[in-house]
């Protein structure tokens, strides 16, 4: 037999008894006409109830075996290598030609070293921040003899085809700053203050290990920048473009 309950005593069964429990008679959800709650069999909820339970405890015992093995597994997944640290040699290699006071001049490549980080927020992709220097990109001629410092800063992200303990590739966007120091003629005759340039450009590189090794790796690589160094007091360019070949060791962890 069913009883029929008020909206607060229908809740309060709700909450108190049944939980889910809902009304049911003859197999069929009611809703009375004159605005009463559902109709509720006891027998019918106590049986569903009791259900619920035997459904949760099975569902429960399916749920520890993989819940279980992520709580074991984290450390495996700590341990992943999500950041690399790299520092080297590099080596500046301008691609384009200097307009300097109003002759066109070719620039000799120089060395420098590199210090550049990068963080694996996914499985194949990577922030990369890097911040390199040459001291002297020296002029090629007898016309105009001279140097200029260059300093790149970048920030790029990268993509990784093949990441793996021995092999990780990685291609990947740059935007970033490139700080030029005066142009100092040979000699010191003369100087020419310059300006600073934001940059971008594309890079590539490989790690690469032993398989013994865990955490060191090599890199090498190259990246290219578009980038100029405009006088600011005179008429007249350094526009370097280069290509920055990289040798670096590697600390990963």
């Amino acid at each position: 037999m069913a009883v029929v309950l008020t909206s607060a005593e229908f809740l309060t069964l709700l909450k108190q008894k049944w939980g889910w429990c809902v009304a049911k008679e003859n197999d069929k959800f009611l809703a009375h006409s004159d605005k009463r709650w559902l109709s509720i069999d006891p027998i019918y909820c106590a049986s569903l109830n009791n259900r619920m339970k035997l459904q949760m405890k099975v569902l429960m015992r399916i749920l520890l075996v993989p819940t279980l093995w992520i709580v074991i597994a984290q450390p495996t997944f700590a341990q992943e290598q999500r950041f690399a640290f790299r520092f080297g040699l590099i080596a500046i290699d301008p691609t384009s030609d200097a307009t300097i006071q109003g002759q066109n001049t070719e620039l000799d490549t120089a060395g420098g070293g590199e210090l550049n980080f990068e963080w694996y927020f996914k499985p194949r992709w990577g922030l990369d921040v890097s911040a390199a220097g040459a001291a002297d990109v020296e002029t090629i001629g007898e016309d105009v003899k001279g140097g200029i410092s260059v300093s790149p800063f970048t920030i790029g992200i990268n993509y990784h085809p093949i990441r793996k303990p021995t092999v990780d590739w990685s291609v990947g966007v740059l935007l970033g700053n490139v700080a030029y120091g005066d142009f100092v003629s040979e000699g010191d005759d003369f100087s020419i203050t310059t300006k600073d340039d934001t940059a971008y450009g594309i890079q590539t590189s490989v790690d690469l290990a032993p398989r013994k090794w865990k955490h060191w790796a090599f890199n090498l690589g190259v990246k290219y920048l578009k980038s100029s160094a405009e006088f600011k007091s005179t008429p007249g360019e350094v526009k370097i473009d280069p290509l920055i070949w990289r040798a670096m060791l590697v600390y990963r962890w």
